[in-house]
């Protein structure tokens, strides 16, 4: 009878130590699953998620490309147009991160990095809280297919490195619709199953041109200054913002 109360304590003790080391064989598992879930959350977002890429002009014109593909295509783009004396206007090839807050008809919102960037054509725009920087014109461009083809040479103009529907069009621009004395334009063209359009508006000394055959809509200057004028050279090097797949 003695020995009861012995054998009692150490089946006790026996049983806490196996329920115990479950316990923390339990812990381990749980710990590791979420562990792969985690892994696999963050493997499956960096393959999937589209990205808001900056392809710049510097002093000319720079395009906001929301959803950028893997395979370097897009369906729809913004081209924000401005001059080379805007004053510190940023290095889009030093921006790690972009987010696109809000487009309207006069302004594009960007959250570039840790920065609320707004770019405008509206010169009565202030907000204290924010970098703002002032341009002339403001287009919207939609194709079946856009793909940034980029060669790494100087250019004048974005159409030079956006191809539409897998072509590089003409960059020139016959204005078909708007023209001098308009400030808004649009077009569009379908073919089979190929389709683009595009819409601009331009601030005050700029008309509204668009050519529906090239799926260009821009804002050119009404009484460019001869012989002068601050420009920005005839070709530059596209600057292009970070992005990771």
């Amino acid at each position: 009878m003695k020995k009861l109360p012995f054998l009692i304590l150490m089946f006790m003790l026996v049983v806490g130590f196996i329920a115990c080391s479950n316990e923390k064989k339990s812990a381990k598992k749980n710990s590791h699953e979420m562990c792969l879930s985690a892994n696999s959350n963050i493997k499956q977002k960096s393959l999937t998620a589209n990205q808001v890429v900056l392809a710049d002009i510097p002093g000319v014109e720079i395009a906001i490309i929301p959803n950028f593909k893997k395979d370097s295509s897009f369906e729809e783009y913004y081209v924000f147009q401005y001059n080379l004396d805007t004053p510190n206007f940023f290095d889009v090839s030093a921006v790690k991160e972009v987010t696109l807050i809000e487009v309207n008809s006069s302004l594009i919102k960007l959250k570039i990095d840790s920065e609320i960037v707004v770019l405008t054509i509206d010169s009565n725009y202030v907000n204290a809280n924010e970098t703002i920087f002032y341009g002339y014109g403001l287009s919207h461009k939609k194709a079946t297919k856009y793909s940034l083809v980029n060669r790494g040479l100087p250019i004048k103009d974005l159409s030079e490195v956006i191809a539409v529907n897998d072509k590089i069009l003409n960059p020139l621009i016959t204005c078909r619709s708007g023209g001098k004395g308009s400030v808004e334009c649009r077009s569009g063209s379908s073919v089979v199953s190929v389709s683009m359009s595009c819409s601009v508006k331009c601030y005050t000394g700029y008309f509204a041109c668009c050519d529906d055959t090239v799926n260009k809509c821009k804002c050119v200057e009404t009484n460019p200054p001869s012989g002068g004028g601050l420009k920005a050279p005839t070709k530059q090097p596209l600057k292009i913002s970070d992005y990771k797949y």
